[in-house]
């Protein structure tokens, strides 16, 4: 009866401590769930370890179309990748339908994205039905920036006659190596539109705050180089009457108008981005030592990836830059190396995020060295040392006289016993 009552006791300790032990486990060894494009199980950081991380792909509606990541179908929705690998990814509909969007991992309407993934991801791409073909037509939105005169070949993603256009603002997936962006990005929709002959798209710019120092005649109508990730400049002209940058397209894509050949003190950070942890090391190096400066990087913005400058400078000067490329919800920490040129206190400052070293005027290495040959030079100028033990001292005897009474110690000692060995040796040999 007792043994009865110490199971039932025993069960729902065992269930105690099982719950226990599954909430330990790691998320990828229960099943991590995603939400908003970003999963907690992937590092995410730029070390040597690659982990296994999976992208499980929906298609929506069913039997709309396909998705091909690194031009092979994965096998029950599931490609298995390594944290840091850049996928390509591919969306193929099926006929009587047309691709539409991505959504979860990231929203984009690029039917082919290339993304590094660094945690799990869930992705899922919908198709639409086809619309049925239609004339081109004068086409002009409410922001006066595309219009498609008569005559003009204009042929959807697909190749069927273009219905229609729209325009979406967002935000830049990153800024541009040559000039300064101004205002807002335009997204021309439908992504992969064409036009034959190219028609004229006209961006509006705010002329009250254009940098210092910019002038009008420089603004460009720029595209998106997704591959490149910058931005390319085409040939513009610029209506300073009505505030516009003029411009003619054979596609669509992103736009935005640009400073051509315009840099700025401190380079501006791609929205989305947001840096932390701030850590400098060591925090009080010698005129010249290598300091070491590391940041957490993460983005939490809508593109399917974008990228970054991220910028060191000393007391304000420039000193050391990296570019960083991410897709939502992935964080990366950020080294860079800064040497100060003299002693004194100077402010580090990267991407928004300030602290001060204290820089000491020499290496503490060559001052050591040099105080240990400054103590033998004097050891060896001082004659009036102590002497140095030779075997001429009168306390060399000890050694010897040790050896011997240690050996007539254990002859004493282990005399007995070998006699004793000796006899029970020579009494079983005469017994028998």
């Amino acid at each position: 009866m007792k043994g009865k009552y110490i199971r039932a006791a025993l069960v729902p300790c065992l269930v105690a401590v099982t719950a226990a032990g599954l909430a330990l486990l790691p998320a990828q060894a229960l099943g991590q769930s995603c939400s908003g494009g970003y999963c907690g199980s992937g590092r995410g950081d730029t070390g040597d370890t690659k982990e296994p991380v999976q992208v499980t792909i929906s298609i929506s509606p069913q039997g709309s179309g396909v998705v091909f990541v690194n031009d092979t179908e994965p096998d029950s929705g599931v490609f298995t990748a390594l944290s840091g690998d850049i996928l390509v990814l591919e969306a193929v509909s099926n006929s009587g339908y047309v691709f539409d969007r991505w959504t979860d991992w990231f929203d984009e309407s690029d039917s082919r994205v290339e993304a590094p993934v660094y945690n799990h991801k869930t992705l899922t791409a919908h198709f639409v039905e086809a619309a049925a073909p239609s004339p081109p037509r004068m086409q002009n939105t409410n922001t006066g920036i595309v219009r498609i005169p008569e005559g003009t070949m204009a042929l959807g993603p697909t190749g069927s006659k273009l219905d229609g256009v729209s325009v979406e603002l967002r935000q830049p997936r990153a800024l541009p190596s040559n000039g300064i962006l101004l205002g807002d990005v335009y997204d021309l929709k439908p992504d992969g539109a064409t036009f034959d002959p190219p028609i004229q798209i006209s961006l509006p710019y705010d002329a009250i705050t254009l940098p210092s120092g910019v002038d009008e005649q420089s603004l460009r109508v720029a595209v998106f180089d997704p591959t490149a990730q910058d931005w390319t400049v085409l040939p513009s002209e610029v209506n300073t009457d009505g505030r516009l940058v003029v411009a003619k397209v054979s596609h669509f894509s992103e736009f935005a108008v640009v400073a051509e050949g315009q840099v700025v003190s401190v380079p501006l950070i791609t929205p989305g981005f947001s840096f932390s942890s701030l850590t400098i090391l060591p925090a009080t190096p010698y005129v010249g030592q290598p300091t070491t400066v590391s940041v957490d990087a993460s983005y939490v913005g809508s593109n399917a990836q974008a990228h970054t400058r991220v910028v060191a400078s000393l007391d304000g000067e420039i000193v050391d830059e990296k570019e960083i490329v991410l897709s939502p919800g992935d964080h990366v920490t950020v080294t860079l190396t800064v040497r100060a040129p003299q002693e004194g206190t100077f402010d580090v400052v990267v991407n928004g995020l300030t602290e001060s070293i204290i820089v000491s005027g020499t290496s503490p290495a060559p001052a050591l060295n040099e105080a240990l040959t400054q103590a033998v030079a004097l050891a060896e100028q001082d004659e009036s040392g102590p002497p140095s033990v030779t075997s001429s001292s009168p306390f060399s005897w000890w050694r010897p006289v040790a050896y011997v009474v240690g050996a007539i110690v254990m002859l004493l000692l282990i005399g007995p016993v070998v006699r004793a060995i000796w006899r029970r040796t020579l009494r079983y040999r005469y017994d028998l």
